[in-house]
């Protein structure tokens, strides 16, 4: 079964649709924190968790 992808129109009406996500202003992406600098504890166990070691 193959999946019909949306046009552009039904893309902008499902966003507008959806007022508790805007999108982001350029302003906004640009106030943008990386994860690691805002959540320094949570990226450091991540990184510390990595891949499994294999046997």
């Amino acid at each position: 079964m193959t999946t019909k992808k949306p046009t552009e129109p039904e893309v902008q009406a499902m966003i507008a649709s959806d007022p508790d996500t805007p999108e982001w202003a350029n302003e906004e992406l640009a106030r943008a924190k990386p994860f690691a600098e805002v959540f320094p504890a949570l990226a450091e166990k991540a990184r510390r968790a990595g891949r499994p070691k294999s046997s």
